[in-house]
């Protein structure tokens, strides 16, 4: 296979393949190798792109977007994952005019209107947010990226029944997903319904045993039913997992100081300044522990 044109499009194909089955690091490498034969072509800046995302590199991701926008400036795709690099990067206000610029392209993508709908929602634009996933339900009623994120506006804005029953219809079509079950087991939560909440978070973590999304939200629902000693094993699990969450390690060590031990809250607090060294939450948390470090337990 001497075609350089041809040996770009085998290795892009390659890379693809390699995000299926998510050797990230490698399809990362394999497109590089797809650019050096092809530096203008639009798939290779693309599935770069899409790599980067799942290895949550999302400056990254939207800077090899935005190549092959330069290249293909009304390839909706590249435009969307403009917008969806830095929706993940918790840019949400950021984002709506680029989901916006992504419609003018694809105007009947329904996951760009729910992943508008969810950036409006970050930044309290709840009728915006509204109008934008319910445009996304009329479009495609039965995905379940639609439904999934359909379910986490409207339980945001204080509709968690409504919220569940677009969660149920997406674990309709795919029963042992652990996303979807981690998502039903939030929206209970957020209904109060803690024990179901916890029953589903567990089915969740037996499905997915290594996703720290999973130990996290059973950490949580734990936490909900006060069942501390629980709680804290699965945060810890979540924690091993994914230890540079911040989020995570926040969690861990408001249970464990409600649990009196203040020493290994302290313990988890630096760990997380470690990551972030100027977190006011961690740090705000810190000082109220070595304030009050009986104040709980």
């Amino acid at each position: 296979m001497n075609d350089p044109a041809v040996q770009a499009i085998e290795t892009v194909r390659r890379a693809s393949v390699l995000i299926e089955l998510g050797r990230y690091e490698q399809a990362l490498e394999t497109c590089e190798a797809a650019l050096a034969i092809a530096p203008m072509m639009v798939e290779a800046h693309v599935t770069r792109a899409r790599a980067c995302i799942a290895l949550k590199r999302y400056r990254d991701a939207e800077r090899a977007a935005r190549e092959a926008l330069t290249h293909a400036p009304r390839d909706w795709f590249a435009q969307f994952l403009v917008a969806r690099s830095a929706m993940l990067a918790e840019e949400p206000a950021r984002a709506i005019p680029l989901f916006r610029a992504t419609l003018e392209l694809a105007p009947y993508d329904a996951i760009t209107h729910v992943y508008l709908g969810v950036c409006h929602q970050e930044i309290a634009e709840r009728a915006d947010a509204r109008r934008a996933i319910e445009r996304a339900l009329e479009l495609a009623p039965n995905d379940p990226t639609v439904l999934t994120n359909a379910a986490r506006v409207v339980t945001e804005q204080g509709d968690a029944l409504a919220g569940e029953k677009l969660v149920l219809r997406a674990l309709g079509q795919s029963p042992n997903d652990g996303k979807y079950l981690r998502m039903l087991a939030w929206v209970r939560g957020r209904a109060g319904k803690d024990v179901q909440s916890e029953m589903v978070a567990r089915e969740a973590v037996r499905i997915e045993p290594n996703s720290a999304q999973g130990w996290w939200t059973l950490g949580l629902a734990e936490w909900r039913l006060q069942r501390l000693d629980k709680a804290t094993n699965a945060l810890v699990e979540a924690m091993r997992l994914r230890p540079k969450d911040i989020d995570i390690a926040y969690d861990l060590a408001q249970v464990l100081w409600r649990q009196g031990r203040a020493n290994e809250a302290l313990d988890v607090v630096s760990h997380g300044l470690t990551v972030a060294e100027r977190d006011a939450r961690l740090e705000g948390l810190r000082e109220a522990i070595r304030r009050e470090p009986r104040r709980f337990g």
